[in-house]
């Protein structure tokens, strides 16, 4: 027991006796300015293709379409009821300053999708990127919601398709 007690006051007497090292100097501040996040200019629109077949799909194949209005949005449903046995859910959508945009790339894969990359100019770009090495056909569809164009029309530039 007094050998704890002797060990006890000699760790104790150690710790106190310890300097404490330390840098008293003010931080350097950092000077590299880190990128601000700006959000993409396209929305998700995929609850637009929510309940497609896939043979409206498959029929979209290649295709870049442009919704600027009801009717059109109500004319691509109707192709879309045309090839499935059940109607596609449809959604509303407000046209006044958005406009939708959808793509559909029938690929053998295991994976594939689109992936938005710039917005500029009302140049659309996004790239297509397929995965994997399997046998079967896998479908990626892209749809977005785009700010309707003050002047002139959205072109759609795929690349790696």
């Amino acid at each position: 027991m007094r050998r704890g007690w002797l060990l006890w006051l000699i760790f104790s007497t150690l710790a106190c006796s310890l300097t404490r090292v330390s840098d008293d100097s003010a931080p350097t501040p950092m000077t590299d300015v880190l990128p601000t996040f700006t959000a993409f200019p396209v929305q998700d629109a995929g609850w637009l293709l929510d309940t497609t077949c896939y043979e409206a799909l498959a029929a979209l194949h290649n295709q870049v379409i442009i919704l600027s209005d009801n009717a059109a949005l109500e004319g691509f449903y109707n192709t879309l009821d045309s090839h499935c046995k059940e109607p596609v859910h449809r959604q509303n959508f407000d046209f006044a300053s958005q406009i939708l945009v959808v793509l559909v790339i029938v690929t053998q894969g295991c994976d594939a999708q689109f992936i938005p990359q710039s917005l500029e100019n009302n140049n659309l770009m996004l790239q297509f990127v397929q995965d994997g090495d399997c046998s079967y056909d896998v479908i990626a569809t892209y749809a977005g919601i785009v700010t309707r164009p003050a002047a002139g029309e959205l072109k759609v530039t795929v690349t790696g398709a």
